[in-house]
């Protein structure tokens, strides 16, 4: 028979093996700080997504032309879900906030 080790042999999960395989993980870089005036494409458009000016008397044609895609789901990075409907309506609940605490 074999001889009892009085060493104790460590058990690692293979978890724990894999973390210690694995190259340390740095902190990612701070973005970069905005600087643009991103008001310009009220007049002047996007060009990153090809959103175009219009005048405010056509507002309510394009959003009906959107109406489609309204119910498109997006996930939250803690797991919640929104719509673009959902969002839209927390925008408007956000810009009226700050009216009141403007008090206009």
């Amino acid at each position: 028979m074999g001889r009892l080790s009085l060493v104790s042999r460590q058990r690692t999960s293979p978890y724990e093996a894999l973390c210690h395989t694995l190259p340390p993980v740095s902190e990612p870089s701070a973005p970069p700080p905005e600087d643009r005036d991103w008001t310009y494409v009220i007049t002047q458009g996007c060009t990153e997504c090809g959103f175009t000016p219009f005048h405010h008397t056509l507002a309510a044609a394009r959003l009906r032309e959107t109406v489609p895609r309204w119910e498109r789901r997006g996930i939250r990075s803690n797991g919640s879900q929104f719509t673009v409907a959902t969002l839209a309506g927390y925008f408007l609940h956000d810009v009226e906030h700050h009216l009141h605490d403007v008090g206009a």
